[in-house]
């Protein structure tokens, strides 16, 4: 009887390393999205300042 019961927990083993290893999957690709994201959201609000900065034309005070 103690042979069923040692071959059930490698299982039993395996399929928590599996659920903890989906986990830490889930939390790198989820970690991975956030990064992205608040990277874009600063490059194009750095892209939208350079624009209007740009926008005004340069005038000089020779006219020469």
């Amino acid at each position: 009887m103690m042979v069923g019961n040692e071959s059930a927990q490698p299982g039993l083993a395996a399929q928590l390393s599996t659920k903890q290893e989906m986990g830490w999957l889930v939390a790198v690709v989820l970690a991975f999205l956030a990064v992205h994201i608040v990277a874009g959201t600063i490059m194009m609000r750095a892209s939208a300042d350079e624009d209007r900065v740009s926008a005004h034309p340069v005038v000089s005070i020779v006219y020469d």
